[in-house]
Parts: C-alpha cells; structure tokens; sequence
C-alpha cells in the first residue's frame, strides 16, 4: 500500500513537474520570439506614433483638416509627405541618424536630413557652418526637406547676409532629447566637423519622456545577463499582458504605454536639460562655437489649444499625460532661477496668424519658417555684437 501511494505520489509530481516544466518554457520562447518580434514592429510607433492622434485614413473631416495645415498641396501630395516621415527608422539613442532616402524625406550618410540646397561642411573662412539639433519638430517630422527649420534658416541667412555663404545641416533626432544632442555635437567634433554655430531648439521632449516608455537609453545595460534572464524568464506577465493579441492584430490603446511621474520626476527633467545646455556650453567655449540655446514653443502651455485641429482638452484628459508633464516643466523652468541667468532664446509663446500645427505637436511649413526668421535675427544680431568688439 505504500508502495502505491508513493508511486502514486511520484508519478504525480513527475506529471505536474512536466507539465509545469513545458509550461515554463513556453512562455520563455514566447517571450523570446514574441516580444522581440512586436517590439521591432512597433519600435518607432511606440513614440512617433504618440504623436499621431488621427489614423488619417479616408475620413473626409481629417481630410480637411489636413487641408487646413498644408495650404497649397492636395490631399494625394499629403499622404505621400505623410508616408515618406513615416518610413523613417526611429533610433533616438542611437545619436546619429540613419541614412534613408525618398520623395519628401531624405537623410544623408553622414547623418544630417538633406535640406534645399543643401552645402557641404567647408573650412573656407568666407563660409560659416551651422548645425541646428532638436526633436522631430527640428527634424521636420510630417514636412518635406524643403519646408523644415534648417531649410528656412540656410535659405534665409544667405539672403540677408552677402559677406558670408551660410552651410546648414539639421542633425535634429526624432524623439531625442537634450543629452543625446550633446553626445552627437561631442561625435561631430571628435570626427573633425566643429561648426562655427549650433543651434539647440529643446522643451518638448526632455519633459514628455518622463511620462513615455522612452526607449532605454544604453543598449550596454540591455545586454547584461542578469537583465536578460530578468525580463524573458521571471517576468512571464508580459507574455499574459497583451504579446499574443498584438502579434494577432489586437490594437491596445495608447494608455498603456504611459508612465506615472511626480513632481520629483519633472523637477529633475528640468535640472537634467539645464546641465546638458550648460555642458554644451562649455564645449562651444574651449572650440570656439557660437551657441542659441532655444526653448520651444509646444501646444500645451501659453498656447490656445483651439487653434490645434489636432489635439483637444477631451484628448489631454483620457491619454495625455506626456503633454501633462511638458506643461508642467515648461511652468518649472520658466520659474526656475537657473534658468533665469542663462541666456536662451525664448519662442515657447511664439504663434503666427495661421496654424502652428499639422498634428498634436509637429510645426507646419509656415511656423517652421517663422522660427526660422527668429534664428536668422539671432545669428546677424551675433555678427554685429562680435563685429561691434572688434571695431572697440
């Protein structure tokens, strides 16, 4: 009889051992195909994408919309704009950006986003280099290559200014941030392209990170086995959370990507992109680089939210709050008495009679070319203060 029950009792745990067994390992190459497998496909629609409050499909109210934000091109020529930004490979950490080519969005080689007419990089001293950095509102997300800031600056420079050739090249990153900004003006330096001005246009994404499941930002930590083991083998949930119904086609709203943050979080956003300007600074210093620090303008403080056709008061409350963090670092740092003796350009109250956005929070044309007209001031105000030394 004891010999029974303890067979009973072996092949028993023998079967709940095995099955327990499969059931592990199940999970873990679901988690090792599955997930890598969603991630890489929706590894740019995990931030872009948060920016993107319409699907824009044929919905005649989008339609016009669109219209509204792009004056002067039909409805097919938008669409193509639309897809061209959207093929581009988001890697915010990568701190250079890939080469990709297309109609209305192309990036070169060397990293920068080809503007019209675009220069190269020359050490004549009858020509001046200047690199602008930022986020995809620099970059020029949704715009073609003609329409961006770097475009309208270039463009605008070698107008006004006949005593020198102006080179432009937008090193802006989508979905980057001020320290990435810093390690890709450090990499241009090192590999011998030092530019006479640099321009770095930031607010929006040094605080929406806080609230966004930003990408991590090293791929070393990553590759740490006990970071490894961690998330494929004791966090099975993830499997259980939603990877399987993604894979299927599920949608998941856009909430679940979100983070919560505290006061603690933003205070810190805002001491974080204060250093890396300073940083910056010191690093223009000691090679001679003049620099404009810019704080710029975003929809969701000192700005009627009425003008955006894209992004309304129902929207910020359901899934927004991204844009919540923004608003209240934007509060933070423009009550901060660091930033007070900093020298910055102010546009974060900056409108123009038409639309400043073609969707939640990416410039149009129009608005690109009046921060463009800023920038332009800025630079020939700085040739007059140097040349004014000069002549004492």
């Amino acid at each position: 009889m004891i010999k029974k029950i303890l067979s009973f009792y072996l092949w028993a745990s023998y079967i709940v051992g095995s099955v327990i067994f499969i059931f592990l390992i199940f999970i873990l190459l679901m988690n090792l195909f599955i997930k890598p497998y969603n991630y890489f496909q929706s590894g740019k629609a995990k931030i872009i994408k948060i920016f993107q409050d319409n699907n824009l499909e044929q919905d005649n109210s989008i339609k016009q919309q669109l219209l509204r934000v792009y004056p002067g091109k039909g409805i097919g020529e938008i669409k193509d704009i639309l897809k061209d930004s959207e093929g581009y490979p988001i890697e915010p950490t990568r701190e250079y950006q890939a080469s990709y080519r297309s109609r209305y969005v192309n990036v070169s080689k060397e990293g920068y986003r080809i503007i019209a007419n675009q220069r190269g990089y020359s050490q004549d001293k009858k020509q001046k280099n200047i690199f602008i950095f930022g986020g995809s509102t620099t970059w020029g997300y949704r715009l073609p290559d003609n329409e961006t800031i770097a475009s309208y600056v270039q463009d605008g420079l070698n107008k006004k200014d006949k005593g020198f050739l102006y080179n432009v090249f937008n090193y802006a990153i989508c979905s980057g941030y001020s320290k990435y900004e810093k390690r890709y003006l450090e990499r241009l330096i090192m590999h011998g392209r030092t530019p006479d001005y640099v321009i770095f246009i930031d607010g929006l994404n040094d605080f929406c990170r806080v609230a966004l499941r930003w990408p991590e930002e090293s791929n070393k930590r990553l590759l740490t086995y006990e970071k490894i083991f961690k998330k494929y083998v004791f966090e099975p949930y993830i499997f259980w959370k939603g990877e399987l119904s993604k894979l299927l086609g599920v949608n998941h709203k856009i909430g679940n990507h979100l983070l919560q943050y505290d006061e603690k979080s933003i205070e810190q956003a805002s001491k974080e992109l204060i250093f890396n300007w300073r940083a910056i600074k010191g690093i223009c210093n000691q090679y001679d680089i003049k620099c404009i620090f810019v704080l710029q303008p975003i929809p969701v403080y000192d700005y009627p939210l009425e003008k955006n056709l894209f992004l309304d008061k129902a929207a910020l409350k359901e899934e927004r709050a991204y844009y919540m963090a923004a608003s209240k670092g934007y509060r933070l740092l423009l009550q901060a008495d660091i930033l007070n003796s900093f020298k910055y350009l102010d546009l974060h109250k900056l409108q123009i009679k038409g639309y400043e956005y073609l969707d939640s929070c990416h410039y149009t044309a129009d608005f690109s070319k009046r921060i463009a007209e800023y920038l332009v001031e800025e630079i020939l105000r700085d040739k007059i203060r140097a040349s004014d030394k000069i002549n004492e």
